[in-house]
C-alpha cells in the first residue's frame, strides 16, 4: 500500500469512528462496540452509551388503530416541500406547524396510548443513541453531534415530492426503580432537533421546542428549525406517575417543516437527583445523601489521575450512600471531643487489623438553575483530621492538607494533628466550574497516621453568597530577603493595609494579637469596581513560617501563610517562561498553569521564589486571563519576579497586579508602565 493510499485509509478510518457510525454496503448502519474503558455513570437510569431504544422511524403513526387499511398514516397527502414556506407558518416565536399524514387517533388522549406502559412495541426497530440524519445519511449536524444511529429521514412513495421529511419520530425504553418514595427529582439532558416531548409511563414530564397549542396529531411537523441541535437540562420534581419496578420512558420528536435538511435527538442523561433549592441552600447535613467509599480501596484505581473520582462522569453505582455526620472513634459512635458525634459509623479499621483506614472519599450531586447568577458559594465543614473539596473535578478548598499535598488516594497526612474536629467556613469566590444542571461535589477525608483514634467529616452547609471584597492577591520578592511585597484588588475603597504575625502565636483560626502592620498605596484599578493595593512586609526573619491578612477599612481578607528561607546558604528558584494565559483557551491554560506549579513545588517544597520570564497574559488588560494567571494557591505562599513581556504591555493591570524592586530607567520604553526598564 502507498504512503498515500494508507493516509488516506487513516483519514477516512478517522472520519468514520468521529462519527460514531460506518456506513457498509446499501446503507446498513453498522454499530461498533462503544470503548471499553470510557466510564459511564452506570448508575444513571438513562445514559447515550447504555440505554437501547425501541423506535419507529417509518412515517407510521404508532396510535393507529389498524394501519392496513386504505388512507394509513405512511401514505400522506397534505405534506409537500412547498408547505414548509414561512406563508404556511404560525409565526408565533418563528415555530412552522404542518400537518402529514391521516392519523385514526383523532383525541389528544388516543393519540398518546403508544405512551403507556403496555403499548406492544415488539415490532419497533431497536438501537443505542444518539439518534439522527442530515439529507438522509449520517453527517455532522453541528458543534460535533454525530449521530450514532441513522433515522430515516424522508417519506417514500410514488405520491410523495422528493426528499419530503418525515414529520415525526417515537421513541420508548424502560427504566427500573427501587424505593420510589425516596426519589424526589430527576435531572434530565437531552439534544434534540427541531422539538422533543417527553412522557413517564403515559405522563408527560417535559417538552422543548414544542410551538404553542402543541400537536394534535401524531405525525405533525412543528418545532424551533434550529440551526444545530438544541441542548437542554431539565428537572422533574412532579414524580406521582413512577411505580416500583419498571417504568416505561418515551419521546416524540418532530421536525420543524417538510423540507428540513437535518433530525436529531439523544437522551443523554437521565439520573436521581434533588430538587433545585429555592433557598440558595445546596448541601445541608440533614438533606443531602453522599455516595461514599470507607473499605481501604483507591476509587482512582487504573487511571493515571487520582482526581478521576471528583468528575460528574465517574461511575460510583458501587459506593455505599448516607446521610451525614460521619465518623467514628475507636470503631464506634462515639464524642469526637466537641460535642461532634457521627451520625453514620464510618469503617475505622482495614479489615483483621486495627490500622486505621487512612482516606474516605464522598461524592454528591446538586441541581443548579442560572448559575450565571452565582458569584460566590459559602462552605460550612467539619472534619478530622484533613479534607480537600472539589466541585465538578476542581478543587476549591483544603483544610489541613500536609505541605506537598498526597501523592496518592490512600495516604495518611495532616498538616496539624487534631484533638477534636476543625470546624471551617469559607468562600469560594471562584465559581467558573458551576454549570446549568447536575454539578458535583466530592470530597476526600484523611487520616493522619495509621494509629489515628478517630475520623470525622460533615459537610454541614453548602450555599449561595456575595463573594469577599479581595482577589488577586500576589506576593513579590523586594530589595532584599528580609522584604516582601503584597499585591491585591479590592472593591473596597477605604484605607489599605497588611498585617503580619508568626504562624506560631496563632490562637486556634483567630489572628494573632502580636502583628506587624504595613500601610498600602491604593489606585483606581483596570478591573471596574475595584481598587488596587500595594504594600511591603519587612523585617522578615530567615526560616520563619509567617501568616497575613490583606484589609481595607476594617474588613480583613482570609488568613494566607509563607515561610522565609535560609537567608545565608544561598537560594532555590523556579523559572517560568511565558505563562500567558489566554493565548489558548484562558481555561485550559489556567488549568495547565495551576498544574504546573503544583508540581513544581511538591518536588520542589524548599523553593524561596519563582521568577516569572514574561507574557504572563496573552492580553494586556484582560483581567479574566490576569485572574486565571493568579488562580494558584501557591502564589498566595511563594513570592514571585515578575518581567515585562511584550503580551503584558499596553495596558496599567500589569502595574496595578505586580511591583517590581530596585527599577531601573535604562530601557524603558512609553508601553511598559512604571516598571519597565531592565526588567524587559
Amino acid at each position: 500500500m502507498s504512503v498515500k493510499l494508507k493516509r488516506l485509509t487513516a483519514l477516512l478510518l478517522s472520519a468514520c469512528l468521529a462519527a460514531g457510525n460506518i456506513t457498509a454496503a446499501f446503507g446498513a448502519p453498522v454499530q461498533p462496540d462503544r470503548d471499553p474503558g470510557a466510564k459511564v455513570r452506570t448508575s444513571r437510569l438513562i445514559s447515550t452509551e447504555e440505554t437501547v431504544w425501541r423506535y419507529l422511524d417509518d412515517n407510521t403513526d404508532p396510535a393507529a388503530a389498524d394501519d392496513t387499511e386504505e388512507g394509513m398514516p405512511g401514505t400522506p397527502s397534505n405534506a409537500s416541500p412547498s408547505d414548509a414556506s414561512p406563508s404556511n407558518a404560525s409565526g408565533k416565536y418563528g415555530f412552522y406547524r404542518f400537518a402529514a399524514g391521516k392519523n385514526k387517533a383523532s383525541s389528544k388522549t388516543g393519540r398518546l396510548v403508544w405512551t403507556s406502559a403496555d403499548y406492544d412495541d415488539s415490532g419497533w426497530k431497536e438501537a443505542r443513541g444518539s439518534f439522527g440524519a442530515k439529507k438522509g445519511e449520517i453527517a455532522d449536524l453541528g458543534d460535533g453531534l454525530v449521530p450514532y444511529t441513522l433515522l430515516t429521514q424522508y417519506i417514500e412513495g410514488p405520491d410523495m415530492a422528493e426528499g419530503t421529511d418525515i414529520p415525526a419520530y417515537f421513541f420508548r425504553t424502560t427504566i427500573e426503580l427501587e424505593d420510589i418514595g425516596s426519589i424526589t427529582a430527576l435531572n434530565g439532558e437531552i439534544f434534540y432537533d427541531d422539538a422533543a416531548i417527553i412522557y413517564i409511563n403515559g405522563e408527560e414530564v417535559h417538552r422543548a421546542g414544542v410551538p404553542e397549542g402543541g400537536y394534535s396529531q401524531n405525525l405533525e411537523y412543528g418545532g424551533t428549525n434550529a440551526g444545530t441541535p438544541i441542548n437542554d437540562k431539565f428537572q422533574i420534581t412532579d414524580l406521582t406517575m413512577l411505580k416500583e419496578g419498571s417504568n416505561t420512558v418515551s419521546v416524540e420528536l418532530h421536525q420543524g417543516r417538510a423540507n428540513s435538511s437535518d433530525i436529531y435527538f439523544d437522551f443523554c442523561s437521565l439520573e436521581i437527583g434533588t430538587p433545585a433549592s429555592e433557598s440558595d441552600e445546596f448541601i445541608t447535613t440533614e438533606g443531602t445523601v453522599w455516595n461514599y467509599l470507607e473499605n481501604n480501596t483507591d476509587p482512582a484505581e487504573g487511571s493515571e489521575d487520582r482526581t478521576v473520582w471528583t468528575h460528574t462522569e465517574f461511575a460510583d453505582e458501587q459506593w455505599k450512600s448516607g446521610k451525614g455526620s460521619f465518623g467514628a472513634k475507636k470503631g464506634a459512635i462515639a464524642d469526637l471531643g466537641g460535642g461532634y458525634i457521627p451520625d453514620t459509623l464510618l469503617k475505622h479499621y482495614i479489615d483483621d487489623t486495627k490500622t486505621a483506614v487512612p482516606a474516605y472519599f464522598f461524592r454528591t450531586d446538586v441541581y443548579l438553575n442560572d448559575v450565571s447568577d452565582l458569584e460566590a458559594l459559602e462552605a460550612e465543614i467539619a472534619y478530622d483530621d484533613a479534607v480537600i473539596v472539589y466541585i465538578n473535578g476542581k478543587n476549591v478548598y483544603e483544610g489541613q492538607v500536609p505541605e506537598g499535598g498526597y501523592d496518592k488516594n490512600l495516604a495518611y497526612g495532616s498538616a496539624n494533628g487534631l484533638s477534636a474536629p476543625s470546624h471551617d467556613i469559607v468562600t469560594i469566590n471562584d465559581v467558573s466550574m458551576l454549570r446549568d444542571g447536575v454539578n458535583t461535589i466530592a470530597v476526600e477525608l484523611h487520616q493522619d497516621r495509621a494509629s489515628s483514634s478517630d475520623i470525622y467529616f460533615d459537610f454541614i452547609s453548602l450555599k449561595a453568597a456575595q463573594p469577599k471584597p479581595f482577589k488577586a492577591i500576589s506576593l513579590g520578592v523586594w530589595n532584599d530577603e528580609t522584604q516582601s511585597a503584597v499585591t491585591w484588588y479590592s472593591s473596597i475603597g477605604e484605607v489599605g493595609k497588611v498585617r503580619i504575625a508568626e504562624k506560631a502565636d496563632m490562637d486556634g483560626d483567630s489572628f494573632p494579637e502580636r502583628a506587624s502592620e504595613f500601610a498600602a498605596e491604593r489606585t483606581e484599578a483596570n478591573d471596574a469596581g475595584f481598587y488596587s493595593f500595594q504594600a511591603v512586609m519587612t523585617g522578615l526573619e530567615p526560616d520563619t513560617a509567617y501568616v497575613y491578612q490583606v484589609g481595607a477599612g476594617e474588613t480583613w481578607s482570609d488568613i494566607y501563610e509563607f515561610t522565609t528561607r535560609d537567608y545565608e546558604n544561598g537560594f532555590n528558584f523556579l523559572l517560568a517562561g511565558d505563562p500567558q494565559i489566554g493565548a489558548g483557551s484562558t481555561d485550559t491554560d489556567t488549568e495547565g498553569w495551576e498544574n504546573t506549579l503544583k508540581t513544581a513545588m511538591k518536588a520542589f517544597p524548599e523553593t524561596s521564589f519563582l521568577i516569572s520570564a514574561g507574557d504572563q497574559v496573552n492580553t494586556a488588560s484582560n483581567e479574566a486571563q490576569y485572574a486565571g494567571y493568579l488562580s494558584p494557591k501557591e502564589l498566595l505562599s511563594l513570592p514571585v519576579a515578575v518581567n515585562v513581556g511584550n503580551h503584558d504591555v499596553g495596558s496599567s493591570a500589569y502595574s496595578q497586579h505586580f511591583q517590581v524592586p530596585n527599577v531601573s530607567s535604562m530601557g524603558m520604553t512609553e508601553k511598559t508602565g512604571k516598571f519597565g526598564g531592565d526588567y524587559w
